[in-house]
């Protein structure tokens, strides 16, 4: 499935060390590359088919495929070594999914730059993910993840990042001076986000190689003065990443008989309490990660489910609960039902633009039956409890007007006691549809949720943990 000098296969971040200052390549210099195509390249870029091929066969529409890969270190002799390949970030928060042909693979994996980091030096290229579009590319391509939000500047002081690509949304104000300090180039990407001291290459939906082929060739051309040290932690974090709603519908009954039935059977009879979906941001105003991490963890002690987009899941990935290993810390019913089908009790269902999927998922729920007759009926809740983009504001009213209970944490702009307010978390629930809730402390968050769990679960007249009887024909006469 891949190939070991290609970027696009099984990548580390050990091979990174930093970069100091070399004349640009200009536009011409792309060009030419283009340009000079003997027909052993021409033939190599053939051979690149056959995985995209087998790639294809894999992800039908948006059905991702599972990756158990994040941030991949080596593990032999050589992780002591300072390995030699060139460093390439991109964080690149845009709304919907990428595409299979992707412009950003398509530049570190091209054989003529490859050849050309090999002469100035280096073993290949290597690009990582930062943020959404990281969580993305991992669950799509394989691409190992370096980091949520909060770690874009850490990523940087490692010393190995020739270049960093961002795009329009959840870029950290210091970014440039970090990257000035540590000789990384630092490149917008996008005609609405120029910021003051980062080079602009516009990413065009049409042309989208000429940005991707000028990075690449002025984080080669970088590569080529490192001076200082790298310092990498020699950490991995294992995880499953790139479920969605349509595998979690082949997971549960495999491919002639995928349904949600057996999730909403266990949630009937007990054994998942219900679902919740803990999404969003990381924020500088709290400890890094602590809320995500003690918030999931109670949920998943009290059986119940949890599914999850954005920052919030490299952060539990990076805690260990991406792995059906960690079903051990679920209570008694939902470790039960994660060792049978042989998932983790955290589910990773993509980037923070990504929870209409979550949504999709309830919305089966309801349409299997046995839950209610609307999103408002059924035992789930939602939080996003670090938020700090603007987005999530909109994203939070989305679930709210659809049904589902949402918490959000560190602060919420709103005047208390005022009709708004009223109307927000109280009012709308009298109207059918959904809530807002707050709490800063997880153990409050993960409380609230609960109850508004129970809450439903009562009303559904399933409060009570009920075992499925199986009836013979007698039996079955009788009722009819």
């Amino acid at each position: 499935r891949s190939h070991p000098e290609r970027a696009g296969g099984h990548l580390d971040t050990t091979g990174f060390q930093p970069l100091h200052h070399l004349s640009e390549p200009s536009a011409g210099d792309v060009a030419e590359y283009r340009r000079c195509r003997d027909p052993a390249v021409v033939e190599a870029q053939l051979a690149r088919l056959d995985p995209l091929v087998a790639q294809l066969r894999e992800v039908t529409g948006d059905r991702q495929t599972l990756t158990r890969v994040v941030h991949q270190h080596h593990r032999d002799a050589g992780v002591a070594r300072t390995g030699l390949r060139v460093g390439l970030a991109q964080q690149r928060d845009q709304p919907g999914p990428p595409r299979i042909r992707n412009p950003r693979l398509e530049s570190v994996n091209d054989p003529d730059f490859v050849q050309k980091a090999k002469d100035a030096g280096a073993e290949g290229i290597n690009l990582v993910g930062m943020c959404c579009s990281g969580a993305e590319m991992l669950s799509r391509h394989g691409i190992p993840h370096a980091g949520n939000f909060m770690s874009t500047e850490a990523v940087l002081v490692t010393g190995a990042v020739d270049a960093m690509g961002v795009d329009v949304q959840c870029i950290k104000q210091g970014l440039v001076k970090v990257a000035e300090c540590y000789g990384t180039r630092l490149f917008t990407t996008n005609p609405r986000c120029h910021i003051e001291g980062a080079e602009h290459i516009e990413f065009k939906e049409h042309e989208p190689k000429n940005c991707t082929d000028m990075i690449v060739l002025m984080a080669i051309d970088r590569f080529k003065t490192r001076k200082q040290p790298i310092e990498i932690p020699q950490i991995t974090n294992m995880g499953i990443h790139g479920f969605s709603y349509e595998y979690v519908n082949y997971m549960l009954g495999g491919a002639f008989r995928g349904s949600y039935t057996p999730l909403n059977d266990n949630i009937i009879n007990g054994r998942i309490r219900g679902v919740a979906g803990v999404v969003g941001c990381t924020n500088p105003r709290v400890k890094q990660d602590r809320v995500h991490v003690e918030l999931v963890k109670e949920l998943i002690k009290n059986d119940i489910l949890v599914l999850q987009t954005g920052c919030s899941q490299i952060a539990l990935a990076k805690a260990g609960l991406y792995v059906p290993e960690s079903a051990h810390l679920a209570g008694p019913g939902l470790s039960e039902v994660c060792e049978t089908v042989g998932m983790p009790p955290v589910l990773g269902f993509g980037s923070c633009v990504d929870n209409s999927r979550i949504l999709l998922a309830a919305s089966e729920m309801v349409r299997v039956g046995g839950l209610g007759n609307k999103l408002a009926d059924l035992p789930v809740a939602g939080a996003a409890p670090e938020w700090m983009s603007e987005k999530a504001i909109s994203i939070g009213q989305y679930f709210v007007a659809s049904g589902v209970y949402t918490i959000f944490g560190v602060t919420f702009p709103i005047i208390e006691n005022t009709k708004f307010h009223k109307l927000l978390f109280d009012g709308l629930e009298k109207q059918g549809l959904g809530k807002w809730g707050f709490a800063e402390d997880p153990h409050d968050m993960a409380k609230m949720i609960i109850e508004h769990i129970d809450k439903k679960r009562k009303a559904l007249g399933i409060d009570r943990a009920r075992e499925r009887t199986l009836f013979d024909m007698a039996s079955r006469r009788e009722i009819e």
